[in-house]
């Protein structure tokens, strides 16, 4: 079974309910949005909200090859977003190893989509609202239920050496206590 978050005993993966709720960071307030099913397309929704010129950072807590990283792309356009998310958008979705950040490079503007399936919204949070109710989404409290297990697939491993190809990326060695020690393949 595909997915990267299960429950321990529960045969598929967990999935958040379509709810978000508006929260004080120490800097500033954000969204945590439980996305459910079609996660991507939410984050490409919402980073549609953001002003070009944009960046793209992955970090790669729990890579099948190679080491933990941080990926940061060049300044990038919005299109350029778009073909990335068509190709990898699915190693995004339903595998645990990647979190994908994608930024505005001159404002505040960012969407993280971390490895609990859960994303953060920082910026413009008005027009990220808008978004979410104009997609049904309403208030609530997404939680990472507990216990929880992160999976990575095999499926994606050609993706993810695919991925650290794709553009000229700034790396970055991730120090060990940021990597997950949780995430494995099925069975």
């Amino acid at each position: 079974m595909i997915g990267k978050l299960f429950v321990p005993g529960v045969k598929g993966p967990y999935r958040h309910p379509r709810i978000w709720k508006r929260e004080p960071t120490d800097e500033r307030e954000r969204l945590r949005i439980g996305a459910g099913v079609g996660t991507i397309g939410l984050v490409r929704a919402l980073a549609a909200e953001l002003a070009e010129p944009l960046a793209v950072l992955v970090v790669l807590h729990a890579p099948r090859e190679g080491d933990g990283a941080r990926l940061q792309s060049p300044e990038v356009a919005r299109a350029d977003v778009e073909r990335f998310l068509d190709r990898f958008g699915e190693l995004f979705e339903d595998d645990a190893r990647a979190a994908l950040w994608i930024g505005e490079t001159e404002k505040a503007g960012l969407v993280v989509l971390d490895e609990h399936d859960l994303i953060y919204a920082y910026g413009p949070l008005h027009r990220f609202e808008q978004v979410l109710r104009e997609r049904g989404f309403r208030n609530g409290d997404p939680i990472v239920p507990e216990p929880h297990e992160h999976r990575s697939s095999p499926q994606f491993d050609a993706d993810e050496r695919e991925l650290r190809a794709w553009w000229s990326w700034h790396v970055e060695a991730l120090p060990r206590d940021e990597q997950l020690g949780g995430a494995r393949g099925p069975g």
